[in-house]
């Protein structure tokens, strides 16, 4: 399984270029943009994840159908997008914001790639705090319902910082 193949990575931004490598070798085709294949890949990274988590939400979507009141994505009312891909449904859809901000990408809680997710925006922001954090995540397209992510981020950046100092001490 090749989500599982992707447990190895530690860090978000190497492992898309490095898929997006990946796939540009193996079609074999010059691309126009390497921003527009690093998406692309985003995306098929997210799908699989999606598949992965939300295969029953995703097969009564596909069948024209609402998801079930018992799923744990059941308020966001969840829609699939042109590519297959989930994302939050409701009532920004008028609003002015751009489509990725009115409506997106569900990733699921207790995940790898979540919290690679999780991690990449808080080291964006520059530690600033889960609200900063979970702002720059969700501007960027993605809806992570916190929590356990968070806390696990937290705790390895603390166990780090513990180590730093523990190491300075002995020294």
């Amino acid at each position: 399984n090749l989500l599982n193949r992707l447990d190895k990575y530690s860090n978000w931004q190497s492992m898309i270029t490095g898929l997006t490598l990946l796939r540009e070798t193996i079609k074999k085709t010059p691309t126009d943009s390497s921003l527009e294949e690093k998406e692309k890949t985003e995306s098929w990274v997210v799908k699989m994840v999606q598949e992965n988590a939300f295969s029953d939400e995703l097969k009564t979507l596909t069948n024209g159908n609402s998801v079930s009141s018992t799923s744990s994505i059941h308020n966001l009312q969840p829609y699939k997008d042109k590519h297959g891909l989930l994302r939050v449904g409701g009532r920004l859809q008028n609003s002015t914001f751009p489509e990725r901000v009115k409506h997106p990408l569900i990733m699921p809680r207790d995940d790898h790639i979540t919290r690679l997710i999780t991690s990449h925006f808080h080291e964006k922001t520059h530690h600033q705090g889960r609200g900063q954090t979970m702002n720059e995540i969700r501007n960027n397209g993605y809806w992570i319902r916190l929590s356990r992510p968070w806390r696990h981020v937290h705790l390895q950046l603390l166990l780090l910082l513990r180590l730093l100092i523990i190491g300075r001490a002995h020294v």
